[in-house]
């Protein structure tokens, strides 16, 4: 019997599992702390990229006629300024901290963290195009993805984050 891994698999899981794995990567290689501040990093940006669109719109739309257009340059602009701006800050906190290496704890989680991290990035990019982009090519390329549930969950997460934040 011959195990057929296309059933299992196509391109975007292929995809996913590769990001998810670099971010492994890095996770382990940079441990807990780091990986830790790297996963608020990127929290922060995705929350960032969700509500800047209400504030740089009116300031991007004078000048860019095509919205398509307009919503890639926020949503780059944002997170190019967001990214430099927190990984500076991230290395303030480390260089304050510097912490005390326990090697296996600090592998195993920083690996964990690693993990999410690479998951957020996933999910940023999914609904980016998702939701920038008439057509959705994402919806067509993950509808028999194995991880697909897994990526809409975040996705849809991601839809309601900014609406549960400001009714609270």
């Amino acid at each position: 019997m011959s195990l057929d891994f296309n059933q299992f698999l196509n391109t975007f899981d292929i995809i996913f599992l590769i990001v998810i794995l670099i971010s492994f990567i890095f996770g382990v290689k940079n441990g807990l702390i780091k990986s830790f501040l790297n996963v608020t990093k990127w929290i922060l940006i995705f929350y960032i990229i969700k509500n800047c669109f209400i504030i740089l719109r009116p300031i991007f739309d004078p000048y860019i006629n095509n919205q398509t257009l307009s919503d890639i340059l926020i949503f780059f602009t944002t997170l190019v300024v967001a990214y430099i701006l927190i990984t500076f800050l991230n290395r303030i906190i480390y260089g304050i901290l510097q912490p005390k290496q326990s090697i296996t704890i600090n592998v195993i989680i920083g690996g964990v963290f690693g993990i999410f991290r690479g998951y957020i990035i996933f999910v940023l990019l999914v609904f980016f195009i998702n939701n920038n982009f008439s057509y959705s090519p994402v919806t067509d390329f993950t509808k028999n993805g194995a991880f697909y549930e897994i990526v809409i969950y975040g996705v849809e997460l991601l839809e309601q984050m900014p609406r549960s934040v400001n009714e609270t």
